[in-house]
């Protein structure tokens, strides 16, 4: 049989040519595995993206305890003072942990800036925690002005800064071991001493530092907790914040119970070098002191507190 060339190619076969689009069992078959592997997918990756930041994090701290080392050998052996102070001359006071940039020098001999002592040792990018919900915006403008730093978004002069790691070397605070007060000493040099503990520098967990949401007594990390939401301010960097998912502290606690913390992993640098993984089973408080002379403290209640921040056990043990 002969075909012409104008003659439909379905009367080649004798049967008629399928038509190249899906039917509608074919499409929702195809629905339901793109689901399915959606589901399988997206939790897998949420857990490769926890561990990315996991890992530079680690590493984060890790540049900052070397860095720190480098700058103690540049100095007589010896860290930097710690900016996180508040008042100055003979009433002056510790203040948070997390500051780069304090209220006022402390003396006419200190800096008020971290960078004025780090700029040459430390990447400011290193001074991020990667997962906090974002970076403090002015991070870089603040860490070149050093002293001179001044927030554009603000009307006052001169405004202090808080990061999402705390610093502890060169600082005070009392620790709640056991429902005991400890004096906390930060180091002060890599030699470290026996009444110096060996924390350089760790992730920011806190309670009860007027961070949102309300009320006013809620966690807050650079770590992502369960059932957190974003918070920031003007002067602090992008923080996660919530009550805790176990149960809610009770409000005329003194201080929380580790029973309480929400469930967290968090990591420290010590002097020796080496960054260490924790949860909130193994923290213990620090409430941060507001005489230095008595070693009275601020508390959770009182309207300045800049709250307690929680610290690994082992830097007091």
């Amino acid at each position: 049989m002969e075909c012409s060339e104008d003659e439909p190619i379905r009367a080649l076969s004798g049967h008629p040519v399928r038509g190249a689009g899906f039917t509608l069992v074919e499409l929702l078959v195809s629905i339901s595995i793109m689901s399915l592997l959606a589901g399988i997918l997206v939790p897998v990756l949420g857990r490769v993206r926890e561990k990315a930041f996991e890992v530079q994090s680690m590493n984060n701290l890790r540049l900052i305890g070397s860095n720190l080392s480098v700058y103690a050998n540049d100095s007589q052996g010896f860290f930097p003072p710690s900016v996180a102070t508040v008042g100055n001359w003979e009433n002056w006071n510790w203040y948070d942990p997390r500051r780069l940039v304090g209220s006022q020098h402390r003396t006419p001999r200190h800096r008020r800036s971290m960078s004025m002592y780090l700029k040459n040792y430390v990447n400011v990018e290193s001074l991020h925690c990667p997962s906090a919900p974002d970076e403090y915006k002015y991070l870089k403008d603040m860490w070149e002005a050093g002293d001179e730093w001044d927030n554009p978004d603000t009307l006052r002069e001169k405004d202090p800064m808080s990061g999402s790691y705390c610093y502890f070397w060169g600082y005070d605070s009392v620790a709640l071991v056991d429902q005991r007060k400890r004096l906390f000493k930060g180091p002060r040099r890599p030699s470290g001493g026996r009444k110096y503990s060996t924390l350089l520098a760790c992730d920011f967990f806190g309670y009860s530092g007027g961070y949102d949401p309300s009320p006013p007594r809620t966690y807050a990390s650079c770590e992502r907790m369960a059932l957190g939401k974003e918070g920031s301010t003007q002067l602090l960097a992008p923080y996660w914040s919530g009550v805790s998912e176990i149960l809610e502290q009770p409000l005329d606690a003194e201080y929380p119970d580790v029973k309480h913390l929400p469930k967290m992993r968090l990591k420290a640098v010590f002097v020796d070098g080496h960054v260490q993984n924790y949860t909130e089973q193994d923290v213990v408080a620090l409430d941060v002191i507001s005489n230095r002379k008595t070693y009275e403290t601020f508390g959770i209640d009182t309207s300045d507190t800049p709250g307690l921040f929680f610290i690994p056990r082992d830097a007091v043990e």
